[in-house]
């Protein structure tokens, strides 16, 4: 690109401002200016921006859009995974948060939501897998520990889900209330 293309480029991108208050802003700059400047990064900074304002189709778009530039992009994979989980959608979720450890095995959300999305739709023993997984990289997840503790249970192995709910008791909060509502949000999000 030439200087002037670039000095062009860039006095677009500073006229367009994303108030917080105007959250239909971030449609405003087309995405291909975007991506000549800097590539997937404005890509990524709308999708989240979108996110937190509940724009969630916007931000699906926009993690889409990145992960056409940068298909190893496996943060853009996991934030859709998790978008199209809290949409309902979760086929698209489950291959979203697929890509995002095929792409990087350590990404112990990624297990993690994985698992919840299984046990809500009843595949139990996949569900395990995946909470054993998360918990192999990150084993201070109370949470994922009660979780693996009712897929056990589920498929009838008493005795690992006993141990796992002890486990899961030893790591959680020293605060009576932190535990407590670590403990209602694990149990929300496994029957919802």
């Amino acid at each position: 690109q030439s200087v002037a293309q670039v000095q062009e480029a860039f006095r677009e991108v500073t006229a367009a401002s994303i108030p917080p208050q105007n959250s239909d802003a971030i449609t405003t700059v087309a995405p291909s200016l975007w991506t000549r400047l800097l590539g997937a990064t404005p890509q990524m900074l709308k999708g989240k921006l979108a996110q937190h304002w509940g724009k969630y189709e916007d931000a699906i778009a926009s993690y889409d859009r990145v992960i056409a530039i940068q298909p190893n992009n496996y943060q853009a994979w996991y934030q859709k995974g998790s978008l199209c989980a809290e949409l309902g959608k979760q086929e698209i979720a489950l291959f979203c948060y697929e890509k995002t450890v095929a792409i990087h095995p350590t990404h112990f959300e990624a297990w993690r939501e994985r698992g919840l999305l299984l046990t809500k739709s009843q595949l139990y023993q996949e569900a395990v897998s995946c909470y054993l997984k998360s918990l192999q990289i990150n084993s201070q997840q109370p949470e994922v520990w009660l979780w693996l503790s009712f897929a056990l249970k589920q498929i009838n192995d008493s005795n690992q889900a006993r141990i796992c709910f002890e486990k899961a008791r030893d790591i959680l909060p020293a605060s009576p209330v932190e535990a407590a509502n670590l403990l209602l949000e694990a149990w929300k999000k496994i029957i919802e």
